[in-house]
């Protein structure tokens, strides 16, 4: 019996693991552009940092539809105003300025100005 004793802490925390690398791993994949709209956009790419609490709603005006949850980044080419070229314009949430998880949010973003869509996923 005291052997069980100490393989339970084992288990424990291999269980542990497995689920927090199950939790990260699809998010992970979900933010992954596919390797054909990986590119930097040809007409220049800004990226602007915003408070979670408007993500919603600038994004949703960028979708041009009610957006089902609050996202992380959203990514569109519009025509900039100084330049009149189309340009990337890719909003994120400040939460995540400063980490890796910025830079693929940008990935992300700048993927759907290079004609990337998906279907939005459920919370």
């Amino acid at each position: 019996m005291a052997r069980m004793k100490h393989e339970t802490p084992i288990f424990a925390l291999i269980l542990a693991l497995a689920v927090s690398l199950l939790s990260v791993g699809p998010a992970q994949a979900f933010l992954e552009p596919p390797a054909r709209f990986d590119f930097a956009y040809p007409g220049g790419t800004s990226v602007f940092y915003y408070p979670q609490s408007e993500m919603r709603a600038r994004c949703s005006k960028l979708a041009q539809r009610q957006l089902p949850r609050e996202p992380a980044e959203c990514g569109v080419a519009r025509i900039w105003k100084n330049t009149m070229k189309r340009h990337c314009f890719v909003f994120i949430s400040e939460r995540y300025k400063g980490t890796e998880t910025a830079e693929l949010l940008r990935r992300h973003g700048q993927a759907h100005c290079n004609g990337w869509s998906h279907p939005y996923r459920r919370p």
